[in-house]
């Protein structure tokens, strides 16, 4: 893909989970499930549209969702937070712990010098808890989980 470009690069992916729940428990971020990985040709200076669609169970801990960039097996920039302390990630993605239920809606980001290697970008979920205690994600065909990412391409100068 050669600048200028004038269209979409129209790449995407998405995976729909439906067996087999999240039981989650870190107060770090920690990745969630390498399987959920999505690679996407990009180049610097492209919009990525990233969305989760999933249900929280009701438990007595906070629950956060966040997308990175990988580069060689580590994070490189998170598109809700930092990757570091206590952030809630993508703030349309988590859930707190009075109640359980859906989590959705898409986030964009614009990938910079080192998100990107031989023109992939490699994004991958990661979840923390508020505390050291378990928080179930369900993934089941009652209660399917969803990850998607496109690549919108270069954002528009005009």
């Amino acid at each position: 893909m050669a600048y200028p470009r004038f269209t979409r690069a129209r790449d995407f992916k998405f995976i729909k989970k439906t067996a087999g729940n999240y039981t989650i428990n870190n107060i770090s971020w920690t990745n969630l499930d390498t399987g959920l990985d999505l690679v996407l040709r990009a180049e610097i200076g492209d919009v990525i549209e990233a969305a989760v669609s999933c249900w929280w169970a009701q438990e007595s801990t906070d629950g956060y969702l966040d997308m990175a960039t990988l580069v060689s097996g580590s994070p490189v920039h998170y598109f809700g937070g930092t990757g570091a302390g206590t952030n809630a990630g993508v703030s349309g993605w988590g859930n707190n712990l009075t109640a359980g239920g859906p989590a959705s809606g898409p986030v964009m980001y614009t990938l910079v010098s080192g998100d990107i290697s031989a023109d992939t970008v490699t994004l991958r979920l990661l979840f923390r808890t508020s505390v050291a205690t378990n928080k179930t994600l369900k993934a089941s065909a009652d209660f399917p989980f969803f990850v998607q990412a496109k690549n919108l391409g270069p954002v528009d100068p005009h």
